[in-house]
């Protein structure tokens, strides 16, 4: 990083986190090859000539001391922010504000392929325009974009003003995305980086597993070579080798003003412990969460099925109700599912406790059915409410036709919803 200046334009990052991502929680703890994600962005911003700090921006909330650890350990100030977990814009401005930042480099925390030579660039090119608000990322000649990505360099004053002009919930929970809709506000600088960073629009971020899975094969397929793992390689790698896109080129991309719908999944899956008993839920799980982008959240007593889930990734409602069941009185019941928009129950076993999941979030919420059969003791509690979906009729799918009925199955839930 650069040497403090006192008559020059301080340029900060500020490292945007938080780990209760909604479809990859823990997210920036993930590891990409040997590193967690995190550490891979920070290592890379370290060598940035134009910095002269660089801010973990985090939200004051128990989940996020992870966070906090890792920029002690790293020598990194925090900025724990002590106000709305949702509102990021505002965030980030006294983020600045406080730091004392002239430009304010943001840093999506979950893009591990940001590139040093190129941020210094963008700051360059930010302090000879010293009329410019922001800069943008032009496409080249033949209109690529670049692939940088979750970068964006402004001056201090256009994070405050974005911030005052975010009057609504979807714009202050997002990076600034009033900058884009107002470009008569903000005085804007193009820029065009080295040919070798454009490429096929894809995305660069990381906010499911297939995308993790996507990083971790471009990592392996440099290492293998002897390649390092930054930008450049990357993208002639995938240059070479157009295929690995497939790994989360289906990943649905949100849009700001996108109604997200919260998903509760039910199961009460069978103590054997295999991986295969869970495999069918997990994948209509992460079809909903990539194709979908909604989030979602299982919920089991088996104490075994927990852990499992837990192990490949997934949010998880632990329930003590000291019974081996998921029996539970309907004000913890509806405690519970207060916070979801629908309900998505495994009908695959026969069990009163399942029934009585059904019965309960029947009168309360839309509820979804997820099994091949419908046992006798299910079938009076549903068709007698408009809020019961039809179940699907789900047999072996891994086996015929890989997760195609699955894909179709999450689609439906989305249409069955549209108002």
């Amino acid at each position: 990083m650069a040497p403090n200046k006192v008559d020059k334009e301080r340029s900060i990052a500020f490292v945007v986190a938080r780990m209760t991502s909604s479809r990859l929680p823990g997210k920036h703890f993930r590891m990409i090859g040997k590193k967690p994600l995190i550490q891979w962005i920070t290592d890379q911003l370290r060598k940035c000539i134009q910095l002269d700090d660089i801010i973990i921006t985090t939200v004051a909330e128990g989940a996020n001391e992870p966070l906090r650890n890792f920029a002690r350990k790293e020598k990194l100030p925090c900025f724990w922010y002590e106000g709305d977990v949702d509102h990021v814009t505002t965030r980030l401005r006294k983020a600045a504000e406080t730091y004392n930042a002239d430009i304010c480099i943001l840093i999506s925390g979950d893009c591990p392929l940001v590139y040093a030579p190129a941020i210094d660039q963008l700051i360059q090119c930010l302090k000879d325009e010293p009329e410019a608000d922001i800069v943008r990322i032009a496409h080249n000649e033949n209109g690529l974009s670049a692939g940088l990505e979750g970068v964006c360099v402004a001056r201090k004053r256009a994070w405050q003003l974005a911030d005052d002009l975010s009057d609504r919930p979807e714009f202050k929970e997002h990076q600034f995305p009033v900058i884009g809709m107002h470009p008569e506000l903000f005085t804007a600088k193009n820029c065009i980086l080295p040919k070798n960073l454009y490429s096929l629009s894809h995305r660069f971020s990381i906010d499911t597993q297939s995308d993790l899975d996507f990083m971790n094969t471009i990592y392996h397929e440099l290492s293998d070579k002897s390649l390092v793992f930054e930008l450049p390689e990357a993208l002639i790698l995938l240059n070479q080798r157009p295929d690995i896109y497939s790994i989360n080129r289906h990943v649905h991309q949100r849009k700001v003003d996108e109604i997200i719908k919260k998903v509760l999944f039910i199961t009460d899956a069978t103590s054997t412990c295999r991986h295969l008993d869970l495999s069918c839920c997990t994948d209509l799980a992460s079809q909903i969460i990539e194709h979908l982008s909604w989030p979602l959240t299982f919920m089991t007593q088996n104490q075994c099925t927990e852990n499992l889930l837990k192990e490949l990734g997934f949010p998880v409602v632990s329930i003590d109700t000291g019974q081996a069941s998921l029996h539970i009185s309907k004000q913890t019941a509806a405690n519970i599912t207060s916070e979801y928009d629908l309900v998505l129950i495994d009908i695959r076993s026969n069990s009163d406790s399942i029934a009585e999941w059904i019965n309960f979030c029947n009168k309360h919420k839309p509820v979804f059915f997820f099994g091949d059969t419908l046992a006798d003791s299910y079938k009076k509690y549903i068709g007698s409410s408009k809020n019961i979906k039809p179940y699907y009729d789900f047999k072996k799918p891994m086996l015929i036709n890989g997760l195609k009925p699955l894909i179709r199955y999450a689609e439906s839930i989305k249409a069955t919803l549209k108002p």
